[in-house]
């Protein structure tokens, strides 16, 4: 079942991803594309305000209007050929002089719809709401918006295209019908996306709740496994330790006795030999020996205290962060074994535990186990069991974690 449930959860992720491909591949195409097209179309509101084209001669134009015209005749031919890189601000001013009306009344508006306002999904040139006055004919605005939607075209991607070729609009009418319907596949196409998208989402979150729980019931049999072999562990070191107590008991009684007798011999020897004169009884008592009886002590561990800043990864920290003394950035401590680089670890509750309580999955859920949900507005961390350290290479693993509860 939970295969099942992954397979669908990635497919529902992979059509996502092609869905947001291609609305990338549409926004970057029209980019490319917007400045040339405010410019031809002011270009083409210019030959359809004045019925002029670039085959007609100079000497065929009114006078009045030459300087309009040649103004156009430039303009046209600049920006006949497609060019990504269009300066708007050097074709705002060409148009000062002789053509400060269509800067105003045309170039602008094309500038503040295709540049400015684009409506969300709009990525294209099939629509283009402006339509200037005082025009007797748009033939010339349709050569131009279909020169346009040519070159936009070009620059999608094959898949792209033929979407695209799909809605075109025919030049006779506003709206194609073919058009009205692949919009409307469309947005039934997004519905039904968003809506596994949101399935998805949701099995995703059970999914990691379950895991969440497993996780937790596995965690509570090691450390319930745990503390049986530490008690165990404690027990067997206590044994060996009386028995090596009582073996040395023993020896040191057996290493008493062997000199008693020698000086009980000794003195008996002195003994004969004085009654035969060949030794005056001069010599003072023999002072016993005080025995001491009682079992040595058990050799006190040497440990010694460190400090950690931030874990850097799951149940690590890096040996080079370690402190001896206390500081700012402090926020566990640990009791070590100078001998083994092993002991206990908790997390310092007096230290300032702001950057914890912000952000837990960095300080905390590394090598902390959570008695109670995180909770944003926590005040404070109670350690309701300390977890256990030790040096494997440069680096300190903690396992088991930490117990802690927000309060």
């Amino acid at each position: 079942m939970k295969k099942k449930l992954l397979v669908f959860c990635i497919g529902c992720l992979i059509i996502s991803n092609t869905y947001s491909q291609t609305q990338q591949d549409s926004i970057n195409a029209y980019n490319k594309v917007n400045k040339w097209a405010v410019v031809k179309l002011t270009i083409a509101y210019m030959e359809d305000l004045r019925d002029w084209t670039p085959d007609k001669e100079k000497s065929n134009v009114n006078k009045i209007r030459k300087e309009e015209f040649d103004d156009y005749i430039a303009l046209e031919k600049k920006y006949e050929e497609y060019s990504e890189v269009i300066d708007l601000k050097y074709f705002e001013t060409s148009l000062k002089d002789n053509w400060s009306g269509t800067k105003d009344a045309v170039f602008e508006k094309y500038q503040n719809e295709l540049l400015g306002s684009i409506k969300t999904n709009s990525y294209h040139f099939q629509n283009v709401q402006f339509i200037p006055k005082k025009t007797t004919s748009i033939i010339n605005r349709k050569k131009a918006i279909a020169t346009i939607n040519k070159k936009y075209n070009f620059l999608l991607p094959k898949v792209e295209k033929e979407i695209v070729r799909d809605e075109v609009i025919s030049p006779k009418t506003d709206l194609n019908p073919i058009t009205v319907n692949n919009k409307s596949n469309s947005n039934f196409g997004n519905i039904i996306v968003y809506l596994a998208l949101v399935i998805a989402v949701l099995f995703i979150l059970f999914l990691k709740y379950k895991l969440s729980k497993a996780k937790k019931r596995s965690r509570n049999n090691q450390n319930s496994r745990g503390k049986e072999s530490r008690n165990n562990i404690a027990t067997q070191n206590e044994i060996t330790f009386s028995n090596r107590a009582i073996q040395t008991l023993n020896d040191r009684i057996e290493s008493l006795q062997k000199e008693i007798s020698k000086l009980k011999n000794e003195k008996y020897s002195n003994k004969d030999r004085m009654w035969r004169g060949e030794v005056e009884e001069s010599f003072e008592d023999i002072k016993s020996l005080p025995v001491d009886l009682t079992a040595p002590k058990a050799q006190q561990a040497i440990t010694k205290s460190i400090y950690f800043p931030s874990p850097f990864e799951n149940n690590r920290f890096a040996n080079e962060d370690v402190s001896n003394t206390e500081k700012p950035s402090s926020l566990y401590v640990a009791e070590i074994n100078k001998t083994t680089n092993q002991g206990r670890i908790s997390l310092i509750e007096t230290a300032d535990l702001s950057r914890a309580l912000n952000s837990p999955d960095t300080y905390l859920e590394t090598v902390c186990s959570y008695e109670n949900s995180y909770n944003p507005s926590a005040k404070g961390i109670k350690v309701i069991e300390d977890g256990e350290v030790v040096l494997v290479g440069e680096d300190w693993v903690v396992n088991p974690k930490i117990k802690i509860k927000f309060i």
